[in-house]
């Protein structure tokens, strides 16, 4: 008995082989893009953050917008951009973009904080709290919202508005 190749089984196989070859070419391809727009959107996020350094607020602001764009879900350049806002006086922005770090990164304690401090300056001080303990769960070690943490607050005292600050220079 001879062996005669099968003509169709042949077909199949390479048909195959040439879908499989297109598959792990387009994976490849898309991770390669997705690498670069992630690296795009930290260069983004870092320009934001010398600017801001240098007080350019609306620029950093425009760069921390841009890295949101190319990267949909960058918990850190919501949490920068609200900083930024903050600084320009846009608290109730600011609340929200805090808010869109925490959808994204449940566990940024940093945002958590910034997040009470801002709902501190609108008077929004039960909700500070919550935010500042979240934060403490996250880290116990973060020192962004311990003087503002009633849980590191002498025992017996309660949470209440600062002494207005008198005219010393």
């Amino acid at each position: 008995m001879t062996c005669v190749p099968d003509e169709d089984g042949n077909l199949m196989r390479i048909v195959i082989s040439l879908f499989l070859v297109a598959v792990v070419t387009f994976l490849g391809y898309w991770l390669v893009l997705d690498e670069r727009k992630h690296s795009k959107a930290i260069a983004y996020n870092q320009r934001g953050n010398v600017l801001s350094e240098l007080k350019k607020y609306d620029e950093a602001i425009e760069h921390y917008q841009q890295a949101i764009k190319i990267k949909i879900n960058f918990a850190e350049a919501y949490n920068n951009l609200a900083n930024a806002l903050g600084q320009k006086g846009k608290l109730k922005e600011s609340i929200a973009y805090y808010s869109e770090a925490i959808r994204f990164k449940s566990d940024y304690a940093e945002a958590h904080s910034n997040l009470g401090i801002t709902l501190s300056e609108q008077g929004q001080f039960e909700e500070a709290i919550g935010q500042y303990r979240k934060a403490l769960q996250i880290n116990p070690d973060y020192s962004g919202c311990i003087i503002a943490s009633p849980s590191c607050w002498p025992s017996g005292e309660t949470f209440r508005e600062p002494a207005p600050i008198t005219g010393r220079r």
